[in-house]
């Protein structure tokens, strides 16, 4: 005769409300996991894009050089030192008080490599930026694929190495671009399309050329939301902000008043006791006015 052997149930405990279970620690696991193997493509992509770019190895080339050497020359003449003695506007492919000075400030401090790296990162910022762009458009895995061709194509990996105009001007492109897809969504980034694209522009000319497919991204993505009329306003409301302020500072200047930038070289000349601080301060002073000492 077989004895039956009666287990007593075991009553799981019932955790109280708020406090944590097995459950809900291995769910943060994994999603801790998860988010960690989604950002590691884009790390493999901007490490390998900084290895290539700095295992470049050339001598400063001419504009690189003409660069540098023009943003010191402004530096100096804005502090009381004597002006420069060509008028870099006149050739330069974009603003020469612009990224001429930033890229002489960082060759004052680490030499031609802190210039170039300046580039480097401005270009894996551009990186990164396109990588969110693409996120949002078309998901995670097209924007792995978009960000690994953009970042290792040769002209990337080029700019990315060179101390000049080029890498900042990618760079606000690449935002203006980012704001110009999250616009869909929030009409108030289209100032910033506005004002990143137009920056972009006055750091290399050129750039103004690619303020047209921005432009037409931040349509097509307002479409989802306020319907193709709505959308198609939005673009010609922002090109013709585009086009505004753009224009604006030429129509704004004053022809018998010097850029200001000459004014500030002008009154540095006659006042080269003062510091530099105050001399700029006082060349920028209303047109019409005359500095007092």
């Amino acid at each position: 005769m077989s004895e039956t052997v009666l287990i007593p149930r075991i009553k799981a405990h019932e955790p109280q409300a708020g406090e944590p279970t097995a459950r809900d620690g291995v769910r943060g696991r994994i999603g801790l996991s998860a988010r960690s193997r989604a950002r590691l493509p884009l790390a493999v992509v901007l490490i390998a894009q900084a290895s290539i770019a700095m295992s470049l190895a050339n001598s400063a080339f001419v504009d690189e050089a003409c660069y540098l050497f023009s943003g010191r020359t402004e530096w100096v003449a804005l502090f009381g030192g004597a002006a420069p003695n060509m008028d870099y506007a006149t050739f330069f492919s974009g603003s020469p008080y612009l990224y001429p000075l930033v890229g002489a400030a960082a060759n004052a401090v680490g030499g031609l490599e802190a210039a170039r790296g300046l580039s480097l990162l401005c270009m894996l910022g551009a990186t990164i930026v396109l990588y969110r762009a693409t996120v949002l458009l078309l998901g995670r895995r097209a924007a792995i694929w978009a960000c690994s061709l953009f970042a290792l194509c040769g002209p990337v990996l080029f700019m990315s190495h060179s101390a000049t105009f080029d890498a900042p001007a990618v760079l606000l492109l690449a935002a203006g671009f980012w704001y110009a897809v999250r616009s869909g969504g929030d009409k108030v980034f289209m100032l910033e399309t506005v004002a990143l694209t137009t920056l972009g522009g006055a750091f290399k000319y050129a750039a103004l050329v690619y303020a047209i497919p921005i432009v037409l991204v931040a349509a097509i993505c307002a479409i989802a939301s306020v319907g193709w009329r709505w959308a198609a306003v939005r673009g010609v409301v922002l090109g013709a902000l585009r086009i505004v302020v753009v224009r604006a500072p030429a129509q704004a200047d004053d022809p018998a008043q010097p850029p200001t930038i000459h004014r500030v070289r002008a009154y540095s000349r006659r006042t080269r006791g003062w510091s530099g601080t105050t001399s700029v301060t006082r060349a920028t002073a209303l047109p019409g006015t005359t500095p007092t000492a």
